[in-house]
């Protein structure tokens, strides 16, 4: 297949969908004022004990401001495309940016490190397609399927419904139904997406209910771009777990760390924990809630393959049901 400039590749009749990125101020340091000598007069001495103390309140000012600015925060401002965006801001230092529409993730950044995400150099800011990359989601389909790839929520407008600032500051979008989305799927629901920063962690759950009577079900997933030096990458924690290549269509068991030489498309069932190593950094990809992970590379099909991987945290295998006035929820948290 001929090379393509980050665009969503169509194989055997399946699409497979794909999607850069606030500085905290260090304490003001000041020399030591000098010692008197030993000749030194009391009126001397004195004179030193009153700068001294002079100096000791300008650095409680300072250590003042610094708390002030260094406490997490949440800003609503807008980003590329001018398209709506918050700015989370740790009291570490650690910094992340989510857009509202699709309420996807872009850019994730620990204190004093490089992005951990990656936004394809493709990606469109103009509502004309999701945004390709990040941590987006796949909901209420996973994939193809009766409805659109990977369904409509990353193409749709989420509504900023809460912020918190302090030491976990975190943002809560939320999506509800629409004329477009009732023309898929006409349930009544109510999703949300709570993103947190703390303790050096981005967390990130996902929480749909059932505002209706009838139950549904439906499957989904965090579609994780991560910033990665393709031929370094591997994927631990999957070893011994039944694997899916949708590629191939087959099954088997997967052995080892999960390396990639090639195209990948493939569905590890009753997954935890995983680890990545991008070729910079390990992370660690938390699970709670989801029963599934996906691992995609598009390979030589984007030429800028060799910049990243998709590893998700997902419910593929059997789809989440949700009874009348229940509600579903799952949390990926990601660390360095």
């Amino acid at each position: 297949m001929a090379t393509v400039s980050c665009k969503t590749i169509v194989r055997s009749n399946k699409v497979v969908a794909s999607q850069a990125p606030v500085l905290g101020s260090k304490p003001v340091l000041r020399a030591a004022a000098k010692a008197p000598s030993k000749a030194c007069s009391f009126k001397s001495l004195s004179a030193f004990q009153g700068q001294a103390m002079v100096e000791k309140a300008k650095r409680s000012t300072v250590s003042r401001r610094n708390m002030e600015v260094s406490a997490g925060s949440v800003e609503t401002t807008t980003g590329l495309g001018d398209l709506p965006m918050v700015k989370i801001t740790g009291d570490d230092g650690s910094s992340a940016e989510a857009y509202l529409f699709g309420g996807v993730v872009t850019s994730w950044k620990p204190a004093g490190g490089d992005d951990v995400l990656y936004v394809r150099p493709d990606a469109k800011f103009d509502k004309s397609k999701p945004i390709s990359g990040g941590l987006p989601h796949c909901f209420p389909q996973f994939g193809p399927g009766p409805i659109q790839v990977h369904g409509f929520a990353r193409n749709v407008d989420w509504e900023l419904t809460g912020t918190t600032d302090g030491a976990e500051p975190s943002v809560e979008m939320t999506l509800s139904p629409s004329d477009y989305s009732k023309a898929m799927w006409d349930k009544e629901f109510k999703a949300t997406q709570t993103i947190t920063l703390s303790e050096g962690k981005l967390t990130a759950t996902l929480k749909v209910m059932n505002t209706g009577d009838e139950e549904f079900d439906f499957t989904a997933s965090f579609h994780t771009y991560f910033a990665a030096d393709i031929e370094k990458v591997a994927v631990s924690g999957l070893d011994g777990l039944k694997v899916t290549d949708r590629l191939a269509e087959k099954d088997s068991t997967q052995e080892g760390d999960v390396a990639i030489a090639g195209p990948v498309d493939s569905v590890y069932y009753d997954s935890g924990e995983m680890g990545l190593e991008t070729g910079a950094a390990k992370v660690t990809i938390g699970s709670a809630g989801w029963t599934d992970a996906v691992v995609w590379s598009p390979w030589s099909d984007m030429d800028c393959y060799k910049e990243f991987v998709c590893v998700e945290n997902a419910v593929v295998g059997a789809p989440a049901v949700v009874p009348g006035g229940g509600e579903w929820s799952a949390t990926t948290t990601l660390s360095v």
